[in-house]
């Protein structure tokens, strides 16, 4: 849900930059941008754990 959220800000906010709207420079947009990095990489990480096939399917231990 959060991800969501931050790409679609990132979306508008760089239509609204190269529009002309804002008036930023690269470095100032890109540290404004980096939170949205920051939770695609996040979300990306949490998927991967979720549906990592030893969690889904935990081998079976004995201890005979």
């Amino acid at each position: 849900m959060v991800a969501t959220y931050y790409v679609g800000a990132s979306v508008v906010t760089l239509r609204r930059y190269l529009a002309g709207k804002i008036l930023a420079s690269i470095p100032q947009l890109a540290i404004a941008l980096l939170p949205v990095l920051l939770v695609l990489i996040l979300l990306t990480v949490a998927l991967f754990e979720k549906f990592r096939p030893d969690l889904l399917n935990p081998p079976s231990h004995s201890f005979d």
